[in-house]
């Protein structure tokens, strides 16, 4: 088995809660971060929005495609995104290599949760409502085949 010690005493004690199950939770706590909630701008972008996505859109960039696709507020050009849409394992972890190959595996050890709606089937990313695949030139030339999409295609 893997053990991990994932939070110091002080955060496991003033930032987290102990669930049934044992894992912890963080408090949802007011003022600014993750639970803070701000006044709607006077003065905000209304025009169309779209959202370039491919397999490395992962991390942040992958919640933030999960948060704009459960609202509906993006059009999503390109490939699947490489974050899972409910969620993903990520963070702190454990070094692992595996004993005949020697290979290194990094196994995280904090489990994110996104508050989406249910618009995707689970173990898949963002699906781009348009799909465009660079060809291999393209990539290689560096050529951005989703922006030139939207603004060709889309952006009119």
């Amino acid at each position: 088995p893997i053990t991990l010690k994932a939070f110091g005493f002080f955060e496991r004690l003033l930032t987290n809660r102990k669930m049934e199950d044992g894992s912890l939770e963080r408090r949802a706590a007011p003022g600014k971060g993750l639970m803070a909630y701000k006044k709607e701008p006077d003065y905000k972008f209304r025009g169309k929005t779209y959202v370039l996505i491919s397999p490395v859109t992962y991390s942040g960039g992958s919640e933030f495609s999960n948060m704009m696709y459960s609202q509906g507020l993006a059009t999503f050009v390109g490939q699947e995104t490489g974050g899972g849409y409910y969620g993903n394992t990520s963070g702190y972890g454990r070094a692992l290599v595996l004993p005949n190959s020697k290979i290194k595996v990094s196994v995280p050890a904090l489990q994110f949760v996104m508050n989406v709606k249910p618009k995707l089937p689970f173990g898949r990313g963002v699906i781009p409502h348009y799909e465009v695949i660079p060809t291999f030139d393209a990539y290689v030339n560096g050529e951005n085949v989703c922006l030139n999409y939207v603004l060709e295609r889309l952006g009119k």
